[in-house]
């Protein structure tokens, strides 16, 4: 086995194995995020107490989100 680390956080291993034409290739960056996080925020409600059809109710748990 072959180990190679970068002052960044980035290493590479190389496995050769004894009993078969097999080599194992990995790498290891350092942990970083794919985005930023952002705050989340609720879309606006699909209906709402003025705009269902009459003799319908909305439901509380959906607050008119569908």
């Amino acid at each position: 086995m072959v180990t190679s680390r970068h002052h960044d956080g980035c290493g590479v291993e190389i496995r050769v194995v004894d009993h078969g034409p097999h080599v194992w290739f990995s790498g290891q960056t350092p942990a970083m995020a794919s985005y930023e996080p952002e705050e989340f925020r609720w879309p606006e409600p699909v209906r709402t107490a003025e705009t269902v059809t009459a003799g319908s109710v909305l439901r509380y748990a959906c607050d008119g989100l569908g």
